[in-house]
C-alpha cells in the first residue's frame, strides 16, 4: 500500500521541523555549557540518540497501513523507537558514564527528548488540521 502524497508531504515537513529543532537544541546545549570536551560529548550523544529516535519514530508512525491492527503496531513501534534508545542511553549515562553525567548528559537527554517530542506533536497537530482543511475543500 503506497503512502498518499499529502502524508508524505506532512512527514517531510515534520522531519524538517524536527531537524530544525535539533539544530537549535545542539546550539543551545553547546552555548550553555563550559565548552569542554565532556559537554560536547554529552550534547552529541543526546542529539544522536534523541534525534535519531525522533526522526525514525516519525517515519514509522506516518507509514500507510492496511488494517487497524497494523496501524496500532506501527504506532507502538514508533513510540518504542522514540523512547527506548533514549531510556537506555540515560541509564548508561547514570550507571557507567560519570564523565558525561557530570557534564550534564542526563539533563541533555531529557531536554532533547521532550523538546523533540513537543515539536513532533505540534507538527502532527498542525499537519492534521491542514489535511482536514484540504479534505473539506475537495
Amino acid at each position: 500500500m503506497s503512502t498518499p502524497r499529502r502524508v508524505r508531504r506532512a512527514t517531510a515537513g515534520g522531519g524538517v521541523t524536527l531537524a530544525a529543532v535539533l539544530v537549535l537544541l545542539v546550539a543551545g546545549g553547546l552555548a550553555t555549557g563550559d565548552g569542554g570536551r565532556d559537554r560536547r560529548d554529552a550534547v552529541a550523544l543526546a542529539a544522536a540518540v534523541c534525534g535519531g529516535g525522533a526522526l525514525s519514530g516519525r517515519l514509522l508512525g506516518r507509514r500507510a497501513f492496511r488494517s487497524p491492527a497494523a496501524g496500532v503496531s506501527l504506532g507502538l513501534g514508533a513510540v518504542a523507537l522514540r523512547i527506548l534508545p533514549a531510556l537506555a542511553a540515560l541509564a548508561w549515562i547514570q550507571a557507567a558514564a560519570p564523565r558525561l553525567r557530570a557534564a550534564g548528559g542526563g539533563e541533555m537527554m531529557v531536554v532533547f527528548y521532550l523538546a523533540l517530542l513537543a515539536a513532533d506533536l505540534f507538527s502532527t497537530i498542525i499537519g492534521g488540521r491542514r489535511d482536514a482543511r484540504d479534505s473539506a475543500s475537495n
